[in-house]
């Protein structure tokens, strides 16, 4: 069972996918899933004492490959979000007492999210096979979707 990283209200619980920048603790962008395999985007923007305040993102697999991939930059990801809203989350000792709001994307500020023309640079072994793992999810959705439509 994977380990419960926020609990958003109507939501649910969200686990961490994978973390795809971390200096030290926490983890300062990273991707989590709720159980409906829907994807977030995450960044902790607060990491300089605790308790940590992160914003999240609901995201797309295709946003996430261009964003690593460098086809967009890291503020495009979090703006392009499908959905209009964006959780503020200050963490606590327990995942279910945490500090969560939410808030209109177009409210988010600037100084929130990564820096307007910054790319994600790191181009590793470990990323590299997660851009792959997220085109076999990519390639595994549309084939289920092609098949409902044609029978």
């Amino acid at each position: 069972m994977k380990k419960i990283y926020f609990k958003i209200p109507d939501i649910g619980n969200l686990h961490l996918h994978k973390i795809l920048l971390q200096i030290d603790d926490p983890p300062l962008l990273f991707v989590c899933t709720d159980s409906n395999g829907k994807y977030y985007l995450g960044e902790c923007i607060d990491s300089y004492e605790y308790p940590y305040e992160y914003l999240l993102v609901s995201t797309t697999i295709d946003i996430l490959i261009k964003m690593l991939t460098n086809k967009m930059t890291m503020y495009e990801a979090f703006k392009k979000s499908p959905e209009s809203i964006a959780y503020k989350i200050k963490n606590t000792e327990k995942v279910k007492q945490d500090i969560v709001s939410s808030l209109p994307l177009n409210n988010v500020a600037d100084e929130d999210l990564p820096l307007k023309g910054a790319f994600f640079e790191i181009d590793t072994d470990y990323i590299q096979k997660y851009i792959l793992e997220l085109c076999g999810y990519k390639i595994h959705y549309s084939t289920e979707l092609l098949t409902e439509t044609l029978y």
